[in-house]
């Protein structure tokens, strides 16, 4: 193998597209309550869905999904069952404090 002769370093900077970027991930890194609500109402108790079946019944791509899902399976409002989701019926609320704390986080 040969050493390359005039190898060349490579240096990113910064563009105003940046910003952009960045806000297009924050505003899809939490859905909003009504989203989350849409996915709690779709999974019912004892009919476990897959997540493609899941998928028509709220607008969330599959990203989306699994972070919900995720979060509602650790708050106990949804369980997963054989590699399908099913709702508990247990109550669930919409912490609005934690997501304004990522939220601030992520913009500082």
């Amino acid at each position: 193998m040969r050493p390359l002769a005039d190898s060349a370093e490579v240096v990113l900077l910064p563009g105003r597209e940046d910003q952009d970027v960045w806000r297009y991930f924050a505003s899809v890194a939490f859905p909003s309550e009504s989203m989350v609500r849409n996915v709690i109402r779709a999974l019912v108790p004892d009919r476990p869905q897959s997540t493609p079946a899941l998928e028509p019944l709220v607008d969330l791509g599959r990203p989306g999904w699994r972070l919900v899902l995720k979060v509602l399976d650790v708050d106990g409002a949804v369980r997963r069952v054989k590699g399908r989701w099913v709702g508990t019926g247990e109550p669930w609320d919409y912490d609005e404090a934690v997501t304004a704390n990522f939220d601030e986080a992520r913009r500082r």
